[in-house]
């Protein structure tokens, strides 16, 4: 490696590390959730994914298999994230609060180290001709089913406490 490398690696681990004490500070403090409004993160994420899958197109059928299996894997892990959070109701103020955990910011924490390396050794050697652009959109499907799959299962727990919380049932639909 070269000294410019070595230095432009230690300014990214350094803000990288800064960033990340700073989220796990924030996480380990609960913040009120609106199970409401838990689609919001996930649709932007979804239209960066869209943009990525337009700029890679067009797209072969062997990566549009690698993006299928990257949104089942995404979505597994999401909702395995989506449970590690903790949930609370307050009844004084009618909230719900969520707290993530250490456990949270490491699985992160992995889970962008993971994503990191696959992105530089896709990005560096020549994998069954996948170019790029598509290694990118796979990579984005990835995190649009983790963040979708995380804020269903939040946005259904919190929901079901918001419902217990008023004594009431689910209702069931109606049936004609």
């Amino acid at each position: 490696m070269h000294t410019q490398q070595l230095v432009i690696f230690a300014v990214i681990a350094v803000v990288f590390i800064g960033l990340m004490s700073w989220r796990l500070r924030r996480m380990m403090t609960a913040t009120p959730f609106n199970p409401y409004r838990a689609w919001m993160i996930p649709l932007v994420f979804i239209a960066f994914t869209a943009l990525s899958i337009y700029h890679a197109w067009p797209i072969g059928s062997m990566v549009l298999l690698w993006m299928a299996l990257a949104a089942v894997v995404g979505a597994g892990v999401g909702w395995l994230r989506g449970k590690s959070i903790s949930m609370t109701y307050n009844p004084a103020s009618g909230q719900i609060f969520a707290q993530g955990g250490a456990m949270a910011m490491l699985f992160i924490v992995g889970l962008i180290i993971v994503r990191t390396a696959a992105n530089i050794y896709l990005h560096t050697h020549d994998v069954s001709g996948i170019r790029p652009a598509e290694v990118d959109a796979i990579s984005s499907v990835l995190g649009a089913g983790l963040f979708v799959a995380r804020s269903i299962e939040m946005g259904l727990r919190g929901h079901k406490l918001l419902v217990a919380s008023r004594g009431m049932t689910p209702s069931a639909p109606e049936t004609v």
